[in-house]
């Protein structure tokens, strides 16, 4: 098993309230991405780009700056063929 297949343990999420500092990297990802519904496939191209680039996020983006609501729609319109919102290109 390589260490991109490889999956850690789940671990919970602080409880709401917690003010204690916590980051979240490379061995949350599963974690990360299964709550943003995403599939096997994407999991595994994620772990293959976190063991290339840094990946560090603390529990106030997971908790307060992620839609995980939208993240979930964006996800199920690329599932069904459909894109999302058109981005600016260069100028």
């Amino acid at each position: 098993m390589t260490g991109i297949q490889q999956e850690v343990p789940e671990e919970p999420l602080p409880a709401d309230g917690a003010d204690r500092y916590r980051a979240y990297g490379p061995r949350h990802l599963d974690m990360l991405a299964r709550r943003a519904g995403l599939s096997a496939a994407d999991r595994l191209a994620i772990r293959a780009v976190a063991t290339v680039l840094p990946f560090r996020v603390n529990s106030y983006v997971v908790e307060e700056l992620i839609d995980w609501t939208a993240a979930a729609r964006r996800l199920a319109g690329r599932q069904h063929g459909r894109r999302g919102p058109a981005r600016p290109g260069p100028r």
